[in-house]
């Protein structure tokens, strides 16, 4: 829909959809999707050029980040995202959202952000362990 200057789209899908898409940027709204449900979460990614913000607007949803602890190994943390604050995950910070149904978070990030550019590590069963614990 379209008032004189002024675009107004949704999204009611799941997943991820790009809704806006300026110069270097974009922003997108993200709903439940199987692949970010608690059980079928396979894998942490980071983005090695761009921080990435996410604002939940409805729903529940739990940030995961991975950060090496004082042994230098891999400690995670969930963040239960809270309505309408903003998450900046700093670039090149192992992260991943769970999501429940009827979940819909508001994403921002580069617009060339994607998998040339980003990392993805495959959850395996300590870091499943490590997450069960956390959660």
């Amino acid at each position: 829909m379209c008032h004189h200057a002024v675009t107004i789209t949704e999204h009611e899908g799941s997943g991820l959809k790009m809704m806006v898409e300026s110069d270097g940027w974009f922003v997108g709204i993200k709903n439940w999707k199987p692949e970010n449900d608690l059980h079928n979460l396979d894998c942490l990614e980071r983005h090695l050029l761009t921080d990435e913000v996410f604002i939940l607007l409805a729903g529940r949803c739990t940030l995961v980040i991975a950060e090496k602890d004082d042994n230098d190994q891999l400690s995670l943390r969930a963040i239960p995202l809270q309505p309408h604050k903003v998450y900046r995950v700093a670039k090149s910070v192992w992260h991943n959202t769970i999501t429940w149904p009827g979940v819909k978070l508001a994403l921002i990030e580069n617009r060339d952000t994607g998998v040339a550019n980003s990392e993805f590590m495959p959850l395996d069963e300590h870091l499943r362990a490590e997450l069960s614990a956390v959660l």
